[in-house]
């Protein structure tokens, strides 16, 4: 038994006691409309709000809906509800609970982060790495800087955003809106859970920690039943006992620290803020969706009673500041019913009367988007000066009457770009900080420039898919949301292009082209990394009509490259050539191509899986598969061939694993002890293993089977929580690698190789190393194997003394030794399937 669990992993939060109704909601404008934990129900106020608009129009707010669709869609329960909080909650629970009892597992994962941590802009048009909901400056430290993520928790740094930390990994939920930290006590941080402005992740209430964040435990009751989220938090600043929590259920206070909580308001609370030097007038945005109407309310009693002091008809979201300079100012920024610029309104009296400042300038951009990303910030030394944000950041000096924009989110080079969608803008000690889709920015001069403290560690990527070179696992592509293409070379990130950036694809034929599509396969863009200092270029167009938001992008072994669509296409020169005779409804979600044969291909959508066999030209033919035996559990989400025995196929669905032995006409079920309540997305088998491993990523977990096993096996040391999209496996490395929705790119040892040495020894005879002795440092490899393969070199006291990745070896393969010394080594070169060892002299 190999025990690898340390003892830091060990239980450092408690589970809350949650209530079982509290269900999952969509995001706004129509989420909170539908009184419904049906994801069908929510999809079809969806489409029936866009009819009879424009959905193309930068900031129509279209893809954030579209991104909330694709998150939840294969977590739908076969009644077609989607998880409640306490019931998701739970699951990661099990799963800690598994990680926890060491003593009963075998668990040799070793997970390791890889990004991206930093990043350089080569071709994107919106650079950015992860999104952030909120930040605060800690009150006794100036250098000490917290953010919230919607997917990947909250972070601090003790340097002002030089280096960061994660401090919430294996809370259950870790998205984060709200931040608190105790002004008498900085150990003592307070955080709202989940993603009040997209719903990416769920709220579990309000959590607390005392030791810095090492810790953390559940606060008393806030949110329950339906419809719940949560978003700012704020301490009473002489007694740090009070805190007031925004909900979309109400408005909620504790005077005990957070042993309990009272709902002093119902409704749907936005936003919240305390007059400076009273405290005990306290300010807050209800919003109403029936009808559209908001409306601002005043409390002098600390926040116990409330009284309406102004309204806006057929209005929506709505943001307020206030200012230190002169504490009788109240700003309020609110959207239109259609979330596009209303006005910008001001109070000089605490509320009594209000003037419309600014009502003309469209300060929103068009955009149509604020119920996603609304932000309003006013300086703390002038009471004039203030800041706004959706697509981009505006800046006023007088007020409010004018505003000037910042750089253009599609600027990245510019000194005050700051990347689009802009949700949080606050003022921390004479500095502007700014939370958007692409990261933390932070402006020490009012907005002239802008430093993006994110490149400094945050790794908070929300990938949807990778692909990873068969020679090495230090070449990876993926696509992230709001942030394009992210390419891997020699150990630093490329943002190659910008939008969403979807599947990806590295070419096996030459492993330094790397591809990758952005939403709806609208378009795809190339990276070369033999040239590593190049910009991404565009390729071409997706077929008209398009296709899903993730549009699957696949290639075969000798470098064909397919993508579904409502047909298969594959790519010829630069234009995607019909590949299909038939017509697939709905749109193709996954694409798998048989190891040894480029023209036999697995295609499906989330009902239906379909093959092409025996057949040697374009277009192909697809004939749909059976179903097993009561069905597929669920959606589908992912297939695999076996890549020793094409003839095995392995399918994952939101409820079950299934394998088929005699491709695909039967089916056996080996979901086996796979938790039930752990959406299966995706599969993949492990090339040449000797037991036959076979990897399956769920919600937040790996875990792996093979030929000795009748149970799978948790594969999941030091991984957060965070939901697993993708999965892929080097088998020359000995790698597996999986991407997150939030945490970025891990990779970990596979569980076994990839068959033994005395299996894949090629015969002196059948390789040469030539001239040996090596003159002058260079050499050639003379060998009948065509494959991608990785070089390593040892000196004769076994030390690494380098390391070369090759797309291809074969006769006439170049070797470089030239930065060694004279001396004996031993060169090993690895492929999939073959190993060659040899001994060298270098004079």
């Amino acid at each position: 038994m190999r025990i690898k669990l340390s003892i830091t992993f060990l239980l450092l939060f408690t589970i809350a006691v949650w209530s079982q109704d509290s269900k999952l909601i969509s995001p706004s404008p129509v989420g909170l409309e539908v009184n419904s934990d049906k994801y069908q129900d929510h999809v079809d106020a969806y489409n029936a709000y866009w009819v009879g608009k424009d959905h193309t129009i930068r900031g129509s707010g279209y893809k954030q809906l579209q991104r909330w669709m694709e998150l939840w869609k294969h977590e739908v329960k076969p009644d077609g509800t989607l998880p409640s909080a306490w019931e998701l909650a739970q699951s990661w629970n099990n799963i800690m609970d598994l990680k926890y009892a060491a003593h009963e597992m075998d668990d040799d994962s070793d997970w390791m982060p890889l990004g991206p941590f930093t990043h350089t802009n080569q071709g994107s048009w919106s650079a950015g790495q992860g999104r952030v909901n909120v930040s605060l400056v800690d009150p006794n430290n100036p250098n000490k800087l917290y953010v919230g993520t919607p997917d990947g928790g909250l972070w601090v740094s003790n340097d002002h955003g030089d280096t960061w930390t994660a401090l919430t990994l294996y809370l259950p939920s870790i998205g984060v809106s709200g931040i608190a930290v105790d002004y008498s006590n900085s150990n003592i941080i307070y955080i709202t859970t989940g993603d009040e402005d997209a719903a990416d992740s769920y709220s579990i209430g309000v959590y607390k920690s005392t030791d810095g964040g090492v810790s953390w435990n559940p606060t008393g009751t806030t949110v329950t039943g339906n419809n719940a989220l949560m978003g700012e938090i704020y301490m009473h600043p002489t007694n740090s006992n009070v805190l007031w929590a925004v909900s979309s259920q109400g408005l909620f206070k504790t005077t005990n620290a957070g042993t309990s909580w009272t709902k002093t308001v119902t409704g749907n609370i936005k936003e919240i803020r305390l007059k400076p030097g009273d405290p005990n007038t306290v300010y807050i945005v209800e919003q109403k969706s029936s009808p559209y109407r908001v409306s601002i309310h005043k409390s002098t009693d600390g926040g116990v009673n409330f009284t309406e002091i102004n309204s806006y008809t057929s209005a929506q979201r709505t943001a307020i500041d206030v200012t230190a300079a002169n504490p009788d100012y109240l700003y309020v920024l609110v959207s239109n019913q259609n979330y596009s610029f209303k006005t910008l309104d001001r109070s000089t009296d605490s509320g009594a009367t209000f003037q419309v400042r600014n009502n003309t300038t469209d300060i929103f951009d068009g955009s149509q988007q604020s119920w996603f990303d609304l932000a309003l910030a006013v300086s703390d030394t002038d009471p004039e000066l203030l800041f706004t944000g959706t697509l981009n950041v505006w800046k006023s000096t007088d007020g409010g009457t004018s505003f000037t924009r910042g750089a253009e989110w599609s600027q990245p080079d510019a000194p005050n770009y700051t990347h689009a969608d802009i949700h949080d803008l606050k003022f921390f000690n004479d500095k502007l900080y700014a939370g958007t889709d692409g990261g933390i920015y932070v402006s020490s001069d009012n907005g002239v420039n802008f430093s993006d403290k994110t490149k400094n560690g945050l790794n908070i990527g929300q990938f949807y898919r990778i692909d990873v070179a068969p020679e090495t696992s230090s070449k990876i592509v993926g696509g992230l949301q709001d942030n394009g293409g992210y390419a891997f070379v020699n150990n630093d990130w490329k943002n190659f292009y910008g939008a969403d950036g979807m599947d990806a694809g590295i070419n096996p034929a030459n492993s330094n082209m790397y591809y990758g599509f952005i939403q709806n396969g609208l378009y795809l863009y190339r990276f070369n990394a033999g040239n590593p200092g190049g910009d991404g270029q565009y390729v071409t167009s997706g077929p008209s009509g398009g296709g899903n938001w993730v549009t699957p992008l696949e290639f075969s072994g000798t470098g064909i490259m397919y993508a579904g669509f409502s047909k298969l296409y594959r790519l010829s020169g630069s234009t995607f050539q019909d590949s299909s005779t038939n017509t697939f409804s709905p749109k193709l979600d996954y694409i798998r191509v048989d190891p040894t044969d480029d023209k036999r291909l697995l295609v499906g959508t989330y009902q239906k899986i379909f093959i092409s066999e025996g057949q040697t030209s374009y277009p192909l033919t697809f004939t749909q598969l059976p179903n097993p035996t009561g069905g597929w559990k669920g959606n589908i989400t992912n297939t695999d061939f076996n890549q020793d025995n094409p003839s095995i196929v392995y399918v994952t669905t939101v409820g079950a694993v299934f394998k088929s032995t005699d491709s695909g006409q039967t089916w056996d079920n080996i979901t086996h002890n796979l938790p039930t309540d752990q959406t299966k997305y995706v599969v993949a088998h492990q090339r040449g293993s000797p037991n036959n491993t076979v990897y399956v990523g769920t919600r937040n977990a790996v875990w792996y089977i093979d030929d000795t096993l009748s149970e799978w096996q948790l594969f999941n040391n030091n991984l957060p929580n965070a939901r697993i999209t993708d999965l892929e496996i080097n088998t020359v490395e000995g790698h597996v690698i999986v991407s997150t929705y939030g945490r970025g790119v891990w990779r970990s040892p596979v569980t076994e190789s990839s068959l033994g040495v005395n299996d894949i020894t090629v015969d002196d005879s059948q390789s040469m190393i030539y001239p040996n002795p090596i003159v002058n440092g260079k050499a050639k490899l003379n060998t009948l194997i065509d494959e991608p393969a990785v070089m390593s070199v040892q000196n004769m006291s076994g030390k690494l003394v380098k390391n070369q990745s090759f797309n291809r070896i074969d006769h006439q393969t170049d070797l470089d030794f030239s930065n060694l010394p004279k001396g004996i080594y031993v060169v090993t070169i690895k492929s999939e399937r073959h190993l060659i060892r040899k001994k060298v002299i270098i004079r």
